[in-house]
């Protein structure tokens, strides 16, 4: 019996050295696989996350900017409309033939005859340059009343000074002093 059970001790202390043996084994497979294989591995993943960080924040800002730029862009065409506005009211520089043309037309649809156009010397107001526009017309008094609220009411900028009717019957002849603006920016 003895010998069985030194048998079964020694068969105990030979599979505990082996279990031991193995259990190193393993433990000094685990150490060395996450030293040399799981540590760069997770140093890696750190890595790549910290990339994606940054670029999901480079990302966001790029789509603000975009969003901004595009309602820059819707302003910028709304604002277009009112430049073209501006630039008709006030054009860069005086363009007598231009000028007559509008009032020959204004003339015409508003059935009235002008007699004479004159055009003074341009003058400097603040940042404005004016001329000054002396016109006879003819015409009914209804007509020519028409033809001044057209006159302020078209898109080139003309200021009217004074108006002098003269009756003869039905017929009427006005003498319009007027100023037309323009920015003259060649001088600027």
């Amino acid at each position: 019996m003895k010998s069985r059970l030194a048998a079964t001790i020694k068969l105990l202390n030979k599979t505990e050295k082996e279990a031991y043996k193995t259990l190193t084994i393993s433990l000094f497979a685990v150490s060395f696989l996450s030293v040399f294989a799981l540590r760069p591995s997770i140093r890696v993943i750190a890595s790549y996350r910290k990339n994606l960080d940054t670029a999901t924040e480079v990302n966001q800002q790029l789509t603000t900017k975009i969003t901004n730029l595009e309602k820059a862009k819707q302003n910028l065409a709304r604002y277009d409309i009112e430049i073209h506005k501006l630039n008709t009211a006030l054009p860069a520089e005086f363009n007598q033939s231009d000028l007559l043309k509008g009032l020959s037309f204004l003339a015409a649809k508003n059935k009235i005859t002008i007699l004479k156009t004159e055009f003074s010397v341009s003058e400097r107001e603040g940042l404005l340059e004016t001329v000054k526009i002396s016109l006879d017309a003819r015409g009914t008094l209804d007509n020519i009343y028409s033809f001044l609220q057209n006159l302020e009411q078209e898109p080139r900028y003309i200021r009217i000074n004074s108006v002098i009717l003269q009756t003869a019957q039905t017929v009427v002849t006005a003498k319009i002093s007027a100023k037309v603006f323009y920015t003259n920016d060649a001088k600027r």
